[in-house]
């Protein structure tokens, strides 16, 4: 079981490789920040959309918190949602009028939808109005009050050779099972697309900020 886990790893990063930066590449050498961004990295390369969504969200907090400490020579005390709006108005995303805004929508749009979806796992939320197409049925049950096996795999048989016209959509709201279904697809869908995008916010703002002093000094 474990070499099988390792061949599907070992897979997963070969293919998500060539779709990743170089991890060598980025520039920026202060430590936390060096650690969560090589973590996040690893997780991606390694093709486990969850905890890699996850790793960016908790990438995304540590970057916005270190460029406030960059400009501001301390620490902000207070959520993650006042931490980005202060940023903004303060413009120290950038001097850019448009590029301040920009990012301040970046940044929220990420705190919203990947970093609290993700780490308070909001699945419903996530997945809200969604559905899949399916056959509703009652389970057969026996007079004494358990499932009757043989029952409910020939309702079972007679639902799969249903047409596609028959079926109706199955909503996340009544099936919570249909939720998490719908959640881990999306995560596939999204989480390398997703990275790259933070990945090259994070680096424009080094650019910007110059937040790369650490190894400007040495």
């Amino acid at each position: 079981m474990v070499e099988q886990i390792f061949d599907f790893l070992r897979k997963n990063a070969e293919r998500n490789k060539e779709l990743l930066p170089k991890l060598e590449d980025f520039p920026i050498d202060e430590q936390t920040i060096k650690l969560v961004y090589g973590q996040t990295y690893t997780i991606t390369l390694l093709g486990i959309p969850t905890s890699s969504l996850i790793m960016q969200g908790v990438l995304m907090e540590v970057f916005v918190k270190f460029l406030y400490y960059h400009n501001k020579k301390q620490d902000f005390e207070g959520k993650l949602s006042k931490l980005i709006e202060t940023c903004y108005k303060e413009k120290l995303f950038s001097k850019d009028k448009k590029l301040n805004e920009q990012y301040y929508y970046f940044f929220d749009r990420f705190r919203k939808n990947t970093r609290n979806n993700q780490v308070h796992f909001l699945t419903q939320k996530q997945t809200k109005g969604m559905g899949i197409p399916g056959i509703k049925f009652q389970i057969p049950k026996n007079p004494d009050g358990s499932i009757n096996g043989e029952e409910v795999l020939k309702t079972m048989k007679e639902a799969k050779e249903k047409s596609y016209e028959e079926c109706e959509i199955l909503s996340t709201e009544e099936n919570p099972a249909i939720a998490d279904f719908l959640k881990f697809m999306i995560d596939e869908e999204i989480y390398l697309k997703q990275f790259n995008e933070l990945n090259k916010v994070i680096l424009e703002l080094n650019k910007e900020n110059n937040l790369d002093y650490s190894k400007n000094e040495k």
